[in-house]
């Protein structure tokens, strides 16, 4: 299986990344991410709302390279 790389609209820009990444088989790698929306700007200031953020873009990771928190 060809490795196959992710970075959704719904992130921010991936500078020389990818937020996913499916290599072989059912393994998919997911960066770490940063407390950053979309249109790169950082969530917060309190660290609830970054730590937020963070899981909401690992799920938006997870999700575009077809797998789901319980994978």
């Amino acid at each position: 299986m060809a490795t196959v790389r992710f970075s959704p609209d719904a992130l921010p820009p991936a500078n020389g990344y990818s937020h996913a990444v499916r290599a072989t088989g059912a393994v998919i790698q997911v960066s770490g991410q940063l407390p950053l929306r979309a249109d790169g700007t950082v969530a917060g200031p309190e660290a609830i709302a970054q730590a937020e953020q963070i899981f909401t873009n690992l799920g938006v990771a997870l999700t575009a390279a077809g797998a789901t928190w319980s994978d």
